[in-house]
């Protein structure tokens, strides 16, 4: 059931980003809800669901995208597995200024595949911002959503 309410809430969100936020432009950029909320899973300690929003929700916004298919499923897949390795090895508990360079770095990944094809610094630069300020907005809100999953040690 769980899982069901998880793919409920991820096609809910790629049609809100479909319909409702590339309306809604701000200096040109436009932040991609789907992977910001993948990456504040990875880093609250939920990789289960998260890998489910990199899949689903790179799936569904490569169909209703006129970017070659499979830009966003593999956008979204490199960067769980990137942030991932980045969240367990490297900064397993990331500070403020850790989880803005993040998602700066992410929002640079996630406009890679965009930028070959029309490169444009104006919209790099508004969608690194914007993605940053929601990212951390969305991280802060799951964050308190979500409890922290409590270790059972059995001796």
């Amino acid at each position: 059931m769980k899982n069901f309410f998880i793919f409920f809430v991820i096609i809910i969100t790629v049609i809100l980003q479909i319909t409702v936020i590339t309306k809604i432009p701000v200096f040109t950029g436009v932040f991609n809800l789907p992977y910001l909320v993948m990456l504040s899973l990875i880093f609250i300690k939920r990789k289960e669901e998260a890998i489910y929003w990199a899949c689903v929700g790179g799936l569904l916004l490569d169909i209703n995208s006129l970017a070659p298919f499979g830009l966003y499923t593999i956008t979204f897949i490199f960067s769980y597995f990137l942030f991932l390795f980045v969240n367990t090895r490297l900064f397993p508990d990331p500070d403020f200024y850790i989880i803005i360079a993040i998602f700066v770095i992410a929002s640079i990944i996630l406009d890679i595949g965009y930028q070959i094809y029309i490169f444009d610094l104006k919209i790099l630069l508004s969608n690194v911002i914007y993605n940053t300020v929601i990212g951390f907005t969305i991280f802060e809100l799951l964050k308190y959503y979500y409890k922290p999953k409590e270790i059972i040690f059995v001796e």
